[in-house]
């Protein structure tokens, strides 16, 4: 936070979160079949949780 206290700054493809972003994408996941969360049935938040669980 100290680095990027507006939290601006994209972590996503720096390999060393990599273990990070899978965990919080696996939840994210979890989160949207037990809940039928509707946002996670858009396309491109799909296709963005496929990639992160390098999925095609």
């Amino acid at each position: 936070m100290a680095e990027d206290p507006d939290e601006m700054d994209n972590c996503y493809e720096i390999p060393k979160y990599s273990k990070v972003v899978l965990s919080l994408t696996k939840g994210l996941e979890s989160y949207c079949r037990k809940y039928e969360d509707p946002y996670g049935g858009v396309p491109g938040i799909k296709a963005a949780i496929k990639k992160a669980l390098g999925e095609k």
